[in-house]
Order: structure tokens, then C-alpha cells, then sequence
């Protein structure tokens, strides 16, 4: 018998939406996306989305072939879950050793 979060039973660990309700409305409510190793590969608030004035706090993450987080990117998520170039507010690529530590680091900023 294996790890009892294996299997079937893993996907229950993840939080595909987490809402905070008030008395009168919501101050958050953030929806993730996943790929098939867990990994979190998206984040987005509808609230932050639907003010008069949007705030992009939308976030895209890439992993490498070990899933090891290469890269963030903040601004407005698309249909298919990516932050295009045109719509990152901000970002941060990473180059990792085969050991995991830094190689190279960038910081694209606002």
C-alpha cells in the first residue's frame, strides 16, 4: 500500500477556488489552475477583474522538466490561462543549476 494522498485520492488536495466572503460582498476570490503534477500553473481574483478600474493580479507560472518554478508572470490572464507579453505588468525568470540553485535571475519589472 503506497502514500494514502496517492492516486484518485490526490486531486482532493487542491484548492481550485478559495473565496472569503463579507456580510455584504466579496474581498477576494482567487481560482487556480494546475497541471498534472501539481504543479499551480495560474492564479486569478474575480474580483480584482471585475472592478470599474481592473487591477491585473492575475499570475502565470512555467516550471522546468524536474517542476521547478522558472518563471512568474503578473498581469491579465487570457482564454488559455497565459499571461501574454502585452499584458504582464511584471515577472521573474529564473535559471536553475542541476542542483537547484540560481544560475541566472531577471527581474522584469513594472
Amino acid at each position: 500500500m503506497g502514500h494514502p494522498m496517492q492516486g484518485a485520492a490526490a486531486k482532493y488536495v487542491r484548492l481550485p477556488k478559495i473565496a472569503y466572503p463579507d456580510a455584504s460582498e466579496d474581498r477576494d476570490r482567487f481560482a487556480y489552475g494546475y497541471d498534472r503534477n501539481s504543479n499551480r500553473t495560474w492564479r486569478t481574483n474575480a474580483v480584482t477583474a471585475g472592478l470599474q478600474t481592473p487591477v491585473h493580479l492575475d499570475e502565470a507560472y512555467t516550471y522546468d522538466r524536474l517542476d521547478r518554478l522558472v518563471e512568474a508572470h503578473r498581469g491579465n490572464l487570457d482564454q488559455n490561462h497565459a499571461i501574454p507579453a502585452a499584458n504582464r505588468d511584471y515577472g521573474e525568470i529564473w535559471t536553475l543549476s542541476p542542483t537547484g540553485n540560481w544560475s541566472t535571475y531577471k527581474s522584469l519589472s513594472e
